[in-house]
């Protein structure tokens, strides 16, 4: 089910004060440059089927988004350095259009991902009263996030000539909050899936990703304690909805055609790619149980999905890879010291691709 919007044009955001928003200077996202970071594509249809096969560019960003000046001053320079940030900003570095597009497309592909895979566990399960699943409970998950961003009209009550304002009902919780409320509901759904439960616990991982927002990676600069705490909670989600994906694959329903188990293992290739979005995340455990579970995916989705022999080629030299950045750590240990390219330039790179690199295309 596809769920149309409405023709009503969207308006853009009121601007940043100029006072504070010194254009040439990082700082951290507003509230409001928070909520315009996430796009999840509603109504935009062309969009959301491009995005299902490759990443996109500057095409993502709505006109306060983009840096004016981004082309000219980048051609005459070379230097992103010589760039300005955008009216509205969504990243914390000064980027060309078509990196913010980029970077935008990535997010948006996660809350895609999110429709889908509600989509998958409704059709093994019917939660809970009252729950709809499917991108109509997506629509429900994503209305009620946006009560994060409530205001209540306190006009006349500022004493400063009853002049009408807005304030916010209550503050965003910080980010350490977020991640706390994230852990969880992780556990809650971890006990499903030992439970067996594996759709609900799906929900529950959803559930527990919608703590987090409207925070992202992208909001903060690289080695930040929120960015590297982000990254770590969001491959531990995806990972375990990988997971899920797999039993429920090994697990059909009675009355499941055999193929639905190839599209299980789509699904989990998907949560794959979300994964690769910011490997920096990854323990050493938790990249030993990705490789694995990756490993698994992919010889059972190819088995189902022919054309896909690419990410089989590609696996072997990243396994190669992964297994050099893990000698001498522990489990405990992070993969990587930070997230530059050093040696995850091929896991970053299968991160960068579409759905088509990924054997995904239909």
């Amino acid at each position: 089910m596809t769920v149309q919007s409405n023709n009503a044009q969207a308006q853009p955001p009121a601007p940043i004060e100029p006072a504070h928003n010194d254009r040439s200077k990082a700082r951290y996202l507003t509230v409001q440059e928070l909520r315009e970071s996430w796009d999840p594509l509603i109504g935009k249809l062309d969009l959301e089927d491009k995005l299902v096969v490759s990443q996109l560019g500057e095409e993502m960003l709505a006109s306060y988004l983009k840096n004016e000046s981004s082309s000219t001053s980048v051609a005459k320079s070379g230097k992103t350095t010589d760039l300005q940030y955008p009216p509205m900003r969504i990243d914390y570095l000064p980027l060309t259009n078509e990196q913010l597009g980029f970077k935008q497309s990535q997010r948006a592909f996660k809350l895609l991902l999110f429709k889908e895979i509600l989509g998958f566990a409704a059709d093994a399960y019917i939660f809970e009263e009252k729950l709809i699943v499917g991108e109509v409970g997506f629509r429900k998950i994503w209305d009620a996030a946006q009560s994060k961003f409530a205001v209540k009209d306190t006009a006349g009550q500022d004493g400063e000539g009853g002049s009408a304002r807005l304030e916010r009902e209550s503050p965003l919780k910080t980010v350490d909050e977020c991640l706390q409320e994230a852990e969880k509901r992780k556990k809650v759904a971890n006990d499903l899936f030992n439970q067996g439960d594996h759709p609900l616990a799906i929900y529950h991982y959803v559930k527990a990703w919608f703590e987090i927002y409207p925070y992202h990676l992208d909001a903060f600069p690289v080695g930040h304690p929120s960015r590297n705490g982000i990254a770590a909670m969001e491959v531990n989600l995806f990972n375990n909805m990988m997971a899920s994906l797999m039993a429920m694959a090994n697990k059909p329903r009675s009355d499941e055609p055999r193929e639905m188990k190839g599209e299980y293992y789509l699904m989990a290739m998907k949560c794959a790619r979300a994964c690769m979005m910011q490997t920096f995340g990854f323990s050493v455990k938790g990249m030993k149980r990705f490789m694995k579970r990756f490993k698994i995916i992919q010889e059972g989705f190819a088995e189902f999905r022919p054309g896909s022999e690419l990410t089989l080629l590609l696996y072997g030299p990243m396994m190669e890879l992964w297994k050099r950045d893990m000698e001498g750590k522990d489990d405990d240990d992070m993969m990587f010291e930070n997230d530059n390219m050093g040696s995850m330039g091929a896991m970053s790179l299968l991160g960068r691709m579409g759905n088509g690199a990924w054997g995904m295309k239909d």
